[in-house]
């Protein structure tokens, strides 16, 4: 897909409009939400269904804004090319929904021919599978539930640079196709963590 769905100060007349994925596949290059106002939400119509979860395929970079809350908690897969960004200006993915969060946000990466970067800190209570591609904490903070970076046959880098990272699970077991580069970056982990085959700086 090549349009960029994007959301501005013109887009909502209330306060905490919503934006809801209501089919079960939805597909946009880049997903931007740069200089909304009224604090909108982006969720999806049924939050608690994790045998058929809504899915969001996006195609480009994510931009979200800081006046804004992000309560959706399905499944999204980053299909990017080339090289793309994700800033999240603060907003922390998977806030608790209405009546009380049962499931969690699953993000997947899939395509081998992309470089995904933060363009800020970024954190969530969501799980994170790098299945393909590579992945550029830029530097920044990285802060989340579960990591994986295992499943597929797909090339791999994870570029951690001096990032601080607190993670409950970390595994990015290498067999042969994942490459973790790391510099100065220090992992924190408060939980079952399988990292083999990997040289890191400072784990906790």
């Amino acid at each position: 897909p090549s349009d960029t769905v994007w959301f501005d100060s013109n887009s909502f007349v209330g306060i905490s409009d919503s934006v809801f994925v209501d089919v079960p596949n939805a597909y946009c290059h880049n997903f931007n939400w740069t200089g909304v106002t009224g604090n909108p939400v982006f969720a999806e119509t049924n939050p608690l269904n994790n045998i058929h979860p809504d899915t969001l395929n996006i195609y480009g970079s994510i931009l979200l804004d800081s006046n804004m809350s992000w309560v959706y908690t399905s499944v999204i897969y980053m299909r990017g090319n080339g090289v793309e960004t994700i800033k999240t200006n603060g907003v922390f993915f998977n806030e608790p929904y209405t009546g009380g969060s049962v499931t969690i946000l699953k993000i997947f990466f899939v395509n081998p021919n992309v470089t995904y970067s933060l363009g800020d800190s970024f954190a969530c209570d969501c799980y994170i599978y790098l299945n393909a591609g590579n992945f550029n904490t830029n530097n920044f903070d990285f802060n989340g539930y579960s990591f994986s970076a295992v499943t597929g046959s797909n090339n791999r880098i994870l570029n951690l640079g001096t990032s601080n990272l607190n993670w409950q699970s970390w595994n990015t077991t290498d067999y042969g196709n994942t490459l973790v580069v790391v510099a100065d970056s220090c992992i924190l982990t408060s939980s079952y963590t399988s990292i083999f085959r990997q040289n890191y700086n400072i784990i906790n």
